[in-house]
């Protein structure tokens, strides 16, 4: 069947479409299905752009049933691994939580409903630890170990209502939970000491979302689990035969933060009070507890810089205390007789605290010099934090990723300039470890949007240059956004790549207009959209993190205002390491790390725009630079096709038109 794996995916294709309320046959959806089925059943890894509205979740996840079930029918005994595990399950990955659910709640529900008959699967979703409740922590609590005590933290004590009832132990579930009762309630891979260790590794939640995990064909993960998993040497997730990044314009990023390691001062206060409730020696305490000054003493004034531990020999010094401290507060707590099971359990988990913390700080010391790091301090002066980061993961996917398993990634931006080589350099495809690169293909999907009839893109080139006249850049940049924000009557969501450039610009349509202004960081996210849809005459005005992942339909947002190119800080720890990288390699570190970088982010944030079929609107963005450097030719290639235009006049006509026609049909 392998063969015609193509073929029948098409047609189970058209069949879930068909019995989907108001579907409809997409050329581009039927293209991605093929190209998703003959990568599977070829093993050559797949790069694929789906712009919005192709209906890309079923495009790769009816290819991946019919997969499995072909992988399935073939698979032998001598496939089998020691636990007779025949691999034969796809595992999509996802970088936002909002996509996760999409999948679970809604699109495999539907495909598995529909193909009952035909072709049945299951599917589950696997999260990482510190999203289960952990039956130790529950304990002292649950009366499991004799006593009940009673939470003195209301927050806490809900937790542990909600946790006598429920069947996953899945923070989801739990309501409205705040991060620092949860904190209390749960434990993250650093301070597990495992199932096999743990008096609770037989009613572990995670443990039975892992075992959930291994009896279903398709498997929902998130990136940064995937990244765990890629860490550990393939041991967080079951065996699996393929899968799927989507949003996979995120990967490098998302593994680059997995592949770090990290020191605060709050890391190793609580590691303090861990090791304490452990049993360990007051000596070995106070010995942690004057690391926290000596680390705090190092960094200060470092916040915000690139760090070379060869040449800060203080704070390399620090890392090595740290490391020698955890380790004879191991000793210490290993030859501890703890009294009780809760005690015993705290003595656990310390210990699994103290081996993570002294292993990260054994590999921030071991990269001194490796070309491949990025060391740095960031967080705020009162909150100081060391990182150091494997920036290359070329070599990792390349070794450990695409031997094992073939692999389709995919977004709505994935090319830039309409090329993938830069995406497929960054992701390890071309690099060749000695068995021959990993052979790929790709493929550009064709939009459902008429993008030239749908929207504009209005390029403010009359600004002063953002970078040769930034104060009156600003000004006029805030100017701009008045203006256009009141001929579109709101509908506005308006993109900063500052935190200071966002607040002016707020302060101001408070100011000048009477548009219902909302901020990001005034409130919760989704409070934040959700007020912006419901209320016609809004702005909302935000930075980096609503560049992706927001879907606006219709009137709810007929402007979208970018105010510069996106290009990341110049003395961005990870930028500069990256371009350290290229230029080592022969390359150039602003065309082939920081201009694509930054095409592919304002790619992201020109999608707000257009998201369906009978969206209509513009898209400013004030940045002369896209029309008069010479690398805006590859950043415009980036972009949708919109209409192009500089005339401002223009484009306030066409914004009141579409106000006038909102309020009308809301009239209606």
């Amino acid at each position: 069947m392998a063969d015609d794996l193509p073929a029948l995916s098409t047609e189970l294709l058209d069949a879930v479409v068909a019995a989907k309320a108001g579907g409809t046959r997409r050329q581009g959806q039927d293209d991605m299905c093929a190209a998703v089925a003959a990568a599977l059943s070829s093993g050559r890894h797949l790069l694929v752009e789906a712009p919005t509205g192709t209906g890309k979740s079923l495009a790769y996840l009816v290819p991946a049933v019919a997969f499995l079930h072909d992988r399935g029918a073939r698979a032998t005994e001598a496939d089998a691994d020691e636990d007779g595990d025949t691999a034969t399950r796809v595992v999509v990955s996802t970088a936002t939580k909002a996509l996760q659910e999409q999948l679970v709640d809604v699109d495999l529900p539907f495909v598995q409903d529909v193909l009952a008959d035909r072709l049945p699967f299951t599917f589950a979703m696997l999260k990482g630890r510190s999203n289960y409740v952990c039956r130790a922590r529950l304990a002292p609590y649950d009366g499991s170990e004799g006593e009940v005590f009673v939470p003195a933290d209301p927050d806490v004590a809900a937790v542990v209502e909600w946790a006598a009832d429920t069947l996953t132990g899945d923070r989801a579930e739990a309501g409205n939970v705040t991060d620092e009762a949860w904190s209390q309630m749960s434990v993250g891979t650093d301070e597990c000491p495992g199932a096999g260790a743990c008096d609770y590794g037989s009613t572990c939640f995670a443990e039975a979302a892992r075992g959930r995990a291994r009896a279903a064909d398709v498997v929902v993960v998130n990136t940064h689990l995937y990244a765990a998993h890629l860490a550990s040497g393939g041991n967080v997730l079951p065996a699996h035969a393929a899968v799927v990044f989507d949003e996979a314009h995120e990967v490098e990023d998302i593994l680059v933060s997995s592949f770090s390691v990290s020191l605060t001062a709050a890391r190793v206060r609580n590691i303090v009070g861990l090791a304490r409730t452990g049993g360990a020696s007051a000596k070995v305490l106070e010995r942690l507890r004057l690391l926290v000054p000596n680390f705090e003493d190092c960094v200060e004034g470092l916040v915000g810089e690139t760090v070379d531990l060869g040449e800060q020999e203080d704070l390399a010094e620090v890392l090595r205390s740290v490391r020698g401290v955890c380790e004879s507060a191991v000793t210490s707590l290993t030859s501890a007789e703890p009294a009780g099971q809760q005690a015993k359990t705290a003595n656990q988990q310390a210990v699994a605290a103290l081996r993570s913390l002294a292993d990260d700080m054994d590999t921030a010391l071991g990269r001194v010099g490796d070309a491949g790091t990025a060391t740095w301090v960031d967080g705020t002066e009162d909150r100081p934090r060391f990182c150091a980061a494997s920036i290359d993961v070329a070599p990792v996917l390349a070794a450990e990723l695409y031997p094992r398993a073939t692999v389709v990634a995919t977004s709505a931006t994935l090319a830039v300039g309409g090329q993938f080589t830069n995406l497929a350099r960054r992701l390890g495809l071309d690099l060749d470890l000695g068995a021959g690169a990993a052979p790929f293909d790709t493929l550009r999907v064709d939009t459902p949007f008429d993008y030239a009839k749908q929207g504009i893109l209005y390029v403010a080139d009359r600004l002063p240059d953002p970078t040769k006249e930034r104060a009156d850049f600003e000004v006029a940049a805030r100017q701009e956004v008045e203006a256009l924000a009141t001929a579109a009557g709101g509908r506005t969501l308006a993109l900063f790549t500052s935190w200071a450039a966002a607040r002016a610009a707020a302060e101001h349509l408070r100011d000048g207009t009477d548009l219902h202004v909302l901020l990001q960081g005034e409130a919760p996210r989704s409070d934040l959209v959700e007020e912006f849809a419901a209320t016609p005459r809004s702005v909302l005005v935000a930075t980096s993190s609503f560049w992706t992942g927001l879907d606006l339909y219709g009137d709810m947002c007929t402007l979208v205002v970018i105010d510069r190119i996106p290009f990341g800080r110049p003395n961005d720890p990870v930028v500069v390491a990256r371009e350290r990288i290229c230029a080592e390699r022969g390359g150039n570190g602003f065309m082939d790390v920081s201009l694509p970088a930054a095409a592919v982010s304002l790619a992201q944030g020109v999608g707000r725009l257009i998201r369906s079929t009978s969206d209509r609107g513009v898209v400013a963005v004030l940045d002369r630079r896209l029309v008069t450097a010479r690398y805006g030719t590859l950043l415009l290639d980036t972009l949708p096709p919109l209409w192009r235009t500089n005339d401002r006049s223009k484009v306030e006509g066409a914004l009141r038109r579409l106000d006038a026609a909102a309020l009308a049909a809301a009239g209606a």
